[in-house]
């Protein structure tokens, strides 16, 4: 059975590149065997032949990609190996990997810079932050009957006894909305 071949924007798209850099790939040499018709007016390229050759993965392409290509299991845990937080795959070319540490450092930096000035914060802060917020709205609303019975038994009519509660309600949530700004950057 004949491999897949595709033109070089939808390979370009297959391993994350652009169709440029496919072209300088073929141009210098670095794809031979996974290129087709290289001097017709539409060349095409094998994806797995040429992948390999070029030491680069292939990715999960969207569904409208997928009459075009076809990603093996084999592609799909090639293309896991690249991911930073698993390591660089020992079988990556010595160019790549050094792209790769690069942008994983650059990455690191921006996320430094961005925790510096406050804009990226810790998110099990976050969440803690969020966790004694909730357990203040649910203390102040709970005591809201506590802090209003007697009031509320002692109205003469059911109107009465409704705008004690609201009042109670709305100065529990006026007190909510007063708080101050929550610090999520430690000082």
């Amino acid at each position: 059975m004949p491999e897949t071949q595709v033109s070089y924007r939808a390979f370009a798209k297959m391993v994350g590149l652009s169709e440029g850099a496919v072209r300088k790939a073929v141009e210098r040499g670095t794809i031979v065997q996974g290129v087709t018709g290289k001097d017709t007016a539409s060349p095409k390229i094998i994806p797995t032949i040429a992948a390999k050759e070029w030491g680069k993965s292939i990715i999960e392409q969207d569904d409208d990609d997928q009459d075009e290509i076809e990603v093996t299991d084999r592609d799909r845990k090639e293309a896991e190996t690249v991911d930073m937080s698993q390591g660089i795959a020992l079988d990556t070319p010595k160019a790549e990997a050094d792209r790769l540490a690069a942008v994983f450092k650059a990455r690191k930096l921006r996320l430094d810079a961005l925790i510096m000035e406050g804009e990226l914060v810790d998110k099990g802060r976050v969440y803690s932050i969020l966790f004694e917020f909730a357990q203040t709205v649910r203390d102040l609303l709970l005591n809201v009957p506590d802090r209003c019975i007697d009031n509320v038994l002692a109205a003469e009519t059911r109107n009465e006894a409704l705008k004690v509660m609201g009042d109670e309600i709305a100065a529990a949530l006026t007190s909510l909305a007063q708080t101050n700004e929550i610090e999520l950057v430690k000082p």
